[in-house]
Order: C-alpha cells, then structure tokens, then sequence
C-alpha cells in the first residue's frame, strides 16, 4: 500500500486556476472504497461538492469504527431493531445509548476528548484511485463511505486526495485558491463524526443498517437530479450534545470551510441537515446564556463558529479579526493560522510567488509621513509560503495590519486634553484618533506572536543577525516615572525581609490612604503572578540595545522616523552617552515603583528617573530614559533601557475591546500619583524596530 503522495502518480494540474476532483464511485457501504482523480479548471465551471472534515477522527471511539468486512471488530453481534434505522437517530438509537455515549458524566469525557483530539492509527484506510492505492485517514474514510451512493457517482473534492500534500509549491498555489474551491463548490457537506456504537456489537452492520436508513446515500442522486436534498429528522438534545463536542468545531481549517460556501450541509454518520435548519432550531444556547461546566465549553465551540459564518458578510471577517478571534484553533501547522484564514479574510488577497508591486510599495513605506502606498486601506495582499519563517509571516501580517488594513472606527475613544500646549483640544483628540493603526498595532503584534504559538521566540538564535530591519511609528502612553527600584526578582520571591523592605518604602512616595490602599491591591494581585512564572518569563524582562528605537511626546508632532532614528546622529549620540555608565552587576530584573501606582518588574540596566511606556490594550511595556536632543528645554526624546513586566492598576477585562485607563493617559487625564507627581503625561510616539517590536510583544496579555 502507497502513501500518500509518495508514488502515486498525480494527474497534473492546468497552468490556470484549476484542481482535481474525486469522482467516488457507487457501491455498498462495505465495499471498498474506490474512484477517479481527475484535472479540472474553473473555467469549465465544473459542478462538485467540497468536504470538510478533520484529519483527525471527530470522537475518540470513532477511531475503533471498522472500514471493511476484513476489520476484526466488525465480527462482533450486535444486536439492533430491524426498524430503527427508518427512524431518526434522535428518536431510537441514540436515545437508547445514553449511559454508553453521553450519559450523566458523558459531556465531561466528550470535552476531555475534544481537547485532545483522536488520530487513528489504521493504515488500513486506503481508497482505490486510478487503479492505484492510495493511504487515507481513517476519518476521511468514514466521510466518504457515508456520503458514497449506492448507485450514482459522487463527484467531491477532499484535500488529503486532491492535493499533493509532499509538494509545497502545489500545496501554496491550491491554499491560495482555497475560497475560490469552496465558494464554486455547489455545496460543502461539513463531517462531524458519527454516533458512538456499543463495543459489543457487530459495528459493521450496525453502521451499514444506519446508512441504509439515512439520507446521507441520497446525496449524489439528488445533485444528478438537481433536486433539493431532503434532510433528517431534527436531533434530540442528547445527540446535540455529542454533536458540539466534536473536534470539528475546534479545527482550524473548518473555518472558512464554514464561512465561504453558499450552500452548506452538516453531516453526523447517516443524517444530513442543512445549515439553516440546523441553526435555526433553538437548541444552541442563547447569547449569555449561563450553562453549567463542562457544557458551556462543549457549545460554546459550535456556537463561536455558527456565529462567525451568521457575520460572514461584515467586519468581522477582516484578517485582524479573524486572528484574533481563532488564535487559539487547533492545527498540526502553526502557519495555518495565518494561511488557514486567508481564504475568509474580506481584506486580503492571498498569492503565491512575488507581487513586485506590493513587496515595492511596502518596503518603501515610511511611517513618518503620509504613506506612499497608493492602493487603498482593505484591498492587500499576503504571500502564501510554507518555507518562511514564523519570524518572516509574523512581518508580512503586521506590515499588512499597519499599512493596508482599515483602521477600526471607534475603537478608541479618547477625550479633549486639559494641557494642550501647542494644539486644540479638538485638534490633539482629532490626531490620537487618526492613529488608531499606531496605537493598537503592537497589541496586535502579541497576538499574532500568540497564534503562531510563540515560535518566532525558537528562532530568536537566527534573528539576532536581522538585517534591513524596517521601523514603524507606533502610539504608546507613559504610565509612570520610577521613583523607586527595590530588590531583584529572586529576593523578592524568595526573601521575607526583602519582601517587607519594598512595601515599605511605599510611604517615601505616597501618602494618601486611597494611594495606599490602590498599591497594597495592586502588589497583592502582582506578586501572586510572579511567583508561577518561569525562567523563560524572567528572561523576556530584559535590556535592549538599540539605537535606533526612540520616542517622543505626542504633542510635539509626527516626527519623520528616518530622521530620528537612523539619521539623527545627535539622537544616537544621545544613546550611546545614557548607556555608557551602565556597568550593573545586577542580572536580573528589579521591582520598582513608579507614579500613576507603576509596579513594574524592569530591566537590570533601569535608573530613578526612567519612565516606564505602556500600549493600548495589552500589558507590553518598556522601559525609556528621558534625554535632550537640543537646546530647547521641552525637546524630549527617550531612548530605549529594556523591556518591563507591569503589574495592572485596573481591570482591562472588564470593558472587554477598550483599555479606558490607557485611553484616558493618552488624553493627558492620567492620574499622576505620588507626592512628586508625573513629569511626562500623555500620548508618546515610539519609533521601534520590527525586531524590538517582537521582542516586547512575546507571550503578553491582550
């Protein structure tokens, strides 16, 4: 038996738009599996349906299903009512299984399994292909057999059979067709898996009976006749329940499997319903609506992705969105989780090899004036390529969030400042708002470190060399100036004494029982989530070289960064002179106070005086020493000491999308604190490296 793409000869793909489809050939449900694989181009508008599936079983006792009459465990008895498979499964045979499949503890053990999905290994699955064998997964095999008729051809597309999965230029090329497969497709049957049968039966003809009662073998004689599909019965809550906890629902790819198609069908073992039955019938549970554990996570996984395909016409279909919504979605590639979505995103135009004229325009963007990029903001471009780095994806999606996408409106909210000194209120409030790129791209850029699962963090070795590091213009806020630097990280942990000597120096910068009592609220919540972290967690607080990171008051205007940061010798000459006298025996980060209540773990290379920089929306944070760049007294550039852990002054979670307290320090309402007050409010723009932008962003909270 072949594996898959190894020595099985593929028919070739057109030089245009063009895939290969299965056409399954009809037989009984036992019989082997069989078909032609063949070359079709769109402009033949050829007429398929699409699968949508798992590469992994949907449950974990689908795994032990048989797929031939040879399988040992179809032998078994089992004892089953001639009639039942005439009936729904809602009304007979699941019913009747609820102490075997669900039960009263079933939705725990179905969770337990959702989130650690089942891959069979049956090298048994194989189908018949051009007259070659061909090695499938086990759950692929169920699909088809289920949806195979027994007397008409089925023409699908599958991308485990229709794409050569070895060939990565073949598998860059058809992942950028992926909506144009789904979209032409005349429907997409979405597999979730079948019922749980009791392992004391004969499963073959168990399963064999369902299908003979079902509707899925119906599915190709109704496409030959263009009729419309008569679908099942609708399910009881019992098989619901098993329903939302397939794996299905957790998967990647499922997403604009779920999103693109016109005309979707759900399929579990032998029942087929169409989308808008199923989301219609009032078994979900409503918006907000409390459900016990564990089955408030089973729904709730059916349910994020039933609600994405209902908004798949808005805004919440742009890729920015569309990350952040499925960061966590489960798939064997973490580039999928950028490549997986592309295909949904309403923003973005997936292609392979080069687009000169995006590549052009984006390397000669320049942050600090207008951009040159004349395509307008929502149309982009991305580059599909399974042999870039994580670190190289990770560019490709923030240059696209920062310079090609829409800005959110209404995102952030600010107010008129009360200190505006070279501008109106109306003016200062009018500028912060035409950032919103600026202020939430570095959030955005945890996130997408997030997705892709921290790995540009293992190809940090490779980065330390970058070279033609671009620099992007972003809008943080100072939350506070250190007024204090108390003991290392491990005597704070680890020492009762050192412990009690940095609460109480709290009193030598706060004297007020409110301040008191922000900062014993804070340090308590703080020094609990230090306590779990890890080496990797104490080492991202660390000092940063680079000069060619700066910032600068908002209220002094967009500043051009090529100037400021690669040309301006007297900046870099400022850098090299703040940094000249660091010669610290300390080696790991320290707890400090700041005003606005900062308590910050920051760098070994901080100072009394250095003021620590926050982002909208996240906990990223760094810290910047204030310099002068001139003679003029209120020209205040900062250079860059490190990269800081901050503890939370207030609760983010609790206006979910906004960051109040942020947006109120930009506006210059930020409460100072302390007796000596805050000398740098307000909005600062920083000038960062892509690379420094990493480095901050890894593993933070949004």
């Amino acid at each position: 038996m072949v594996s898959r793409g190894t020595q099985f000869s593929y028919p070739p793909l057109a030089d245009v738009d063009s895939i290969r489809v299965l056409t399954l050939t009809p037989d009984d449900f036992f019989h082997p599996l069989t078909g032609t694989l063949g070359t079709v181009t769109f402009s033949e508008r050829p007429k398929y349906v699409a699968l949508s599936y798992t590469w992994g079983n949907s449950y974990p006792d689908n795994s032990k299903l048989p797929i031939s009459a040879r399988d040992p465990t179809s032998l078994l008895r089992y004892q089953i009512n001639p009639s039942s498979h005439l009936r729904s499964k809602s009304d007979t045979v699941l019913s009747d299984l609820t102490s075997t499949s669900i039960g009263q503890a079933g939705a725990e053990s179905l969770l337990h399994h959702q989130k650690y999905p089942s891959h069979s290994n049956n090298d048994s699955a194989a189908i018949t292909l051009n007259g070659q064998p061909f090695r499938i997964g086990h759950n692929l095999h169920l699909a088809l057999q289920h949806l195979r008729s027994p007397a008409h051809p089925l023409v699908i597309w599958a991308d485990a059979i229709c794409i050569n999965q070895e060939d990565i230029k073949e598998r860059n090329q058809q992942v950028s067709l992926m909506s144009f497969i789904y979209t032409r497709a005349t429907s997409v049957i979405a597999w979730l898996g079948t019922m749980n049968y009791p392992s004391t039966g004969g499963l073959l003809r168990a399963m064999s009976l369902e299908w003979k009662g079902g509707k899925t073998q119906h599915l190709a004689a109704t496409i030959a006749a263009g009729a419309k599909m008569r679908c099942s019965l609708k399910p009881n809550q019992t098989t619901m329940t098993r329903i939302a906890a397939s794996t299905y629902w957790t998967r990647l790819w499922i997403i604009q499997e779920m999103c693109l198609p016109r005309v979707l069908f759900l399929v579990y073992g032998s029942e087929i319903w169409a989308y808008e039955d199923f989301s219609q019938w009032g078994i979900l549970p409503n918006a907000g609506q409390s459900l016990s554990s564990p089955l408030a996570d089973a729904y709730g996984a059916m349910w994020h992705l039933l609600e994405t395909r209902e908004k798949r016409h808005t805004d919440m279909m742009t890729l920015e969105s569309l990350i952040e919504r499925f960061a966590k979605s489960k798939c064997t590639e973490l580039r999928d989780r950028v490549y997986g979505l592309l295909g949904c995103a309403n923003d973005i135009r997936p292609f392979v090899g080069q687009n000169v004229r995006v590549i052009t325009a984006i390397n000669s963007l320049d942050s600090g004036h207008k951009l040159p990029f004349t395509g307008r903001r929502g149309a982009g471009s991305l580059r599909v390529d399974y042999s870039l780095s994580f670190y190289e994806i990770w560019t490709s999606v923030i240059n696209f969030v920062f310079y090609q996408a829409k800005k959110v409106d209404g995102r952030i909210q600010v107010q008129a400042a009360r200190d505006g000194k070279k501008q109106s209120d109306g003016e200062r409030v009018g500028d912060l708002l035409n950032e919103e790129r600026g202020i939430s791209i570095v959030r955005m850029a945890g996130i997408v470190q997030a997705a892709l699962g921290q790995m540009i963090e293992e190809e940090s070795a490779d980065l330390r060399h970058t070279t033609n590091d671009e620099l992007i213009t972003v809008v943080g806020y100072i939350a506070g100036e250190i007024v204090q630097i108390g003991p290392g990280y491990s005597s704070l942990i680890g020492s009762f004494r050192a412990k009690q000597d940095w609460t109480s120096c709290w009193v030598d910068h706060y004297d007020t029982a409110q301040d008191m009592e922000t900062l014993r609220r804070v340090d308590e919540n703080y020094a609990a989530k230090i306590l779990e972290y890890e080496q990797r967690d104490v080492d991202r607080i660390r000092d940063i070289r680079n000069p060619h990171v700066a910032a600068w008051p908002f209220t002094q205007g967009r500043l051009r960064t090529s100037n400021l940061a690669h040309g301006d010798a007297e900046h870099a000459a400022a850098h090299a002179d703040e940094h000249a006298d660091e010669h610290s025996d300390e080696h790991e980060p320290r707890i400090c106070l700041g005003t606005g209540s900062v308590i910050s773990l920051v760098p070994p290379a901080a100072k009394l005086g250095d003021v620590v920089v926050r982002f909208w929306n996240c906990d990223a944070a760094i810290v910047m020493r204030p310099v002068k760049t001139s003679d003029d007294t209120e020209n205040v550039s900062y250079v860059l000491v490190g990269r800081a852990d901050v503890a939370e002054v207030f609760d983010r979670t609790a206006t979910p999308g906004r960051d109040q307290y942020a947006e109120q320090c930009m506006s210059g309402f930020a409460a100072s604190g302390s007796e000596g007050g805050l000398r740098h409010p307000g909005a600062v723009y920083v000038a960062l490296t892509l690379r420094t932008l990493q480095l901050i962003t890894a593993s933070i909270t949004t």
